[in-house]
């Protein structure tokens, strides 16, 4: 399985996306937790007039 991870302070710059509820819990490399506030499906961003979309599903 693969997992994008997103800070906090990157989805508040994207006018923050709808977030879809989410349980899981993140076992990071250093043994420490990560609960994510929710899960991102799909994203769309514009850098220098290009837009980049993602689709996370």
């Amino acid at each position: 399985a693969e997992v994008n991870v997103l800070t906090l302070d990157a989805w508040v710059q994207m006018g923050r996306p709808p977030l879809q509820p989410s349980s899981n819990v993140l076992f990071m490399a250093n043994r420490t937790k990560a609960t994510p506030i929710g899960v991102l499906k799909d994203a769309s961003i514009t850098i220098q007039g290009a837009k980049f979309t993602g689709d996370f599903e």
